[in-house]
């Protein structure tokens, strides 16, 4: 019987100590870039973004993009936007440009498709702005 106050005792303690995770990241992406293959852009493509935050932030395309769309355009905390791409039928990468911000940090996105002849991880991060469709 000893035995089992002594873990209750202990247990007790433990829960006593527990505090939820508070994150301490400002504003975090995973990725600046996500490359799409062309044979993912033939079809619909759905995928998330993760989001890490302490407060609350935006999320929204900039440039370019009539072909991916968001779920959502903001959040507090850590959260996901799920996008969904349209395929790419045309015979240039395309890209766009996504800002998530915090209004003290703007961090840039670009999601690029590729097509059959030129590959989205090719392209040189300088070259983006000229596929904005």
């Amino acid at each position: 019987m000893k035995k089992y106050l002594a873990l209750f005792a202990a247990l007790l303690a433990l829960s006593a100590c527990y505090k939820p995770y508070e994150s301490t990241i400002e504003l975090a992406v995973n990725d600046t870039r996500i490359n799409l293959t062309w044979a993912q852009a033939q079809d619909k493509l759905e995928f998330v973004i993760p989001v890490y935050a302490k407060g609350s932030w935006t999320i929204g395309i900039v440039a370019g993009g009539d072909w991916l769309s968001l779920d959502r355009n903001g959040g507090t905390g850590t959260g996901y936007v799920h996008c969904t791409a349209r395929p790419n039928t045309l015979d240039v990468p395309r890209a766009v440009r996504l800002e998530v911000s915090n209004g003290k940090k703007t961090i840039p996105i670009y999601v690029v498709t590729s097509t059959a002849e030129q590959a989205a991880a090719d392209l040189d991060d300088a070259e983006l702005d000229r596929y904005l469709i």
